[in-house]
C-alpha cells in the first residue's frame, strides 16, 4: 500500500513539474476586466441568452470585449470556430454584434456532442434567423 501511495505521490509530482514547464514558457497576463466575462452571471439580463441556463456558459460580453481587445471591429470578414458550441453563446453574441454592424461578414462554425445541448443552440440561433410567425400584441 505504501509503494502504490509513493508512486502516485511521485506521477502527481511529475505532473506538476510538467505543467508548472509549460507553463514557465508563456507570459501570463492577469486582467481583472475579463473576471465577469468568464461566468454565466450577465446571462439573465441577457435576450436569448436568458432562455436556458447553462452553468458551463460565460458572458456574451466576452466575445464582444475580445473582438474589440484584437482590434476586429469592423472587419470585412470574421471566421470563428468554436469546439465546445454549448448553449452557443459565441456564435449569437457574433450574430448580434453582426447585426449591428459591428462585425461585417462572420462565419461561426462550432462542435457541440451533447444532443440535448446542441438542440437548445439551434434552437437559439433559428429564432436570429427567421421572423417570428403567428405572434401577435395582446392587450
Amino acid at each position: 500500500m505504501t509503494s502504490l501511495k509513493t508512486s502516485e505521490e511521485r506521477a502527481r509530482r511529475n505532473l506538476e513539474l510538467h505543467y508548472s514547464t509549460v507553463q514557465s514558457r508563456y507570459r501570463i497576463q492577469v486582467n481583472e476586466d475579463y473576471a465577469d466575462l468568464v461566468v454565466p452571471s450577465t446571462n439573465a439580463d441577457e435576450s436569448i441568452h436568458r432562455w436556458f441556463r447553462f452553468k458551463e456558459s460565460f458572458s456574451p460580453q466576452l466575445l464582444r470585449r475580445l473582438i474589440k481587445d484584437l482590434n476586429l471591429l469592423g472587419k470585412s470578414q470574421l471566421a470563428l470556430l468554436d469546439p465546445y458550441v454549448g448553449v452557443g453563446t459565441t456564435a449569437i453574441a457574433a450574430a448580434e454584434m453582426t447585426a449591428r454592424g459591428d462585425l461585417n461578414e462572420t462565419q461561426v462554425q462550432g462542435i457541440e456532442c451533447n444532443p440535448f445541448i446542441h438542440l437548445v443552440a439551434a434552437t437559439k440561433l433559428a429564432c436570429l434567423q427567421q421572423a417570428p410567425v403567428g405572434l401577435g400584441l395582446f392587450a
